[in-house]
């Protein structure tokens, strides 16, 4: 069974990918891609933190997905083989207006 603190990373986790489907539904030209790429920067951070806490390892407070994922890593050498590309990215320099917005999305 998976304790409360897990579980509400998941849902939290969950709720973003749930913004990402609702965008992605909307035209091109009512999608905003900014919100696409920001949660789904957040779902990944969120899911790896839940890893993370259902495995009891302490992390601080971080929007660095690498960093994330060398902790997770470190627990099982399979999470290495994840690409993450840029989408540490996403979680901060795309919301606010002296960054370019994302057209890698």
């Amino acid at each position: 069974m998976i304790s409360e603190y897990v579980a509400n990373w998941l849902t939290k986790a969950s709720s973003d990918l749930k913004v990402v489907e609702n965008e992605l539904k909307l035209s091109e030209d009512d999608m905003v891609p900014e919100a696409v790429c920001f949660h789904c920067q957040q779902a990944v951070e969120k899911y790896l933190k839940a890893y993370l806490a259902a495995r009891n390892v302490e992390f601080k407070k971080t929007h660095n997905l690498e960093f994330l994922q060398e902790l997770c890593t470190k627990v099982d050498p399979e999470f290495g083989a994840l690409n993450m590309g840029n989408l540490t990215f996403y979680a901060i320099e795309v919301r606010y207006p002296d960054e370019p917005p994302c057209a890698e999305c």
